[in-house]
């Protein structure tokens, strides 16, 4: 896994102060081979092959597209929320001894956290 090294030089995208890890950072799927999140610190990322919704009828797994492109997110709660081409992604850190580890990041692609069933993990090294 890669990891991209940088430091945050201001972010018009943070609502609430700075972007709740480092970046620019890049996470890759652990469960899907060749998805990959990658986030900058100006409020923008790439995506590639990240599912998301469809937005045809009820949002599920097996209701998504994958996308590939550019992105732009804002920091909210020490979450992301990321627009991929009009749809709206969630991603937020796991947690590890009751704190945030950054290593690893949950995205539902149905834009929030309430359906479990829709949640996928990506991965970093540090």
């Amino acid at each position: 896994m890669a990891l991209l090294v940088g430091v945050v030089l201001g972010c018009s995208a943070c609502s609430h102060g700075g972007p709740p890890t480092p970046l620019p950072a890049r996470w890759d799927a652990i469960h899907t081979e060749g998805s990959t999140i990658e986030l900058r610190a100006d409020g923008t990322g790439t995506f590639t092959e990240v599912p998301v919704g469809a937005g045809e009828g009820p949002c599920s797994n097996d209701d998504t597209v994958p996308y590939t492109g550019e992105v732009t997110w804002v920091t909210h709660d020490e979450r992301f929320t990321v627009d991929a081409d009009g749809a709206p992604l969630t991603l937020w850190a796991d947690t590890s001894f009751m704190s945030l580890d950054w290593t690893k990041i949950m995205v539902d692609v149905c834009g929030t956290e309430e359906h479990g069933a829709t949640v996928l993990a990506y991965g970093r090294e540090l």
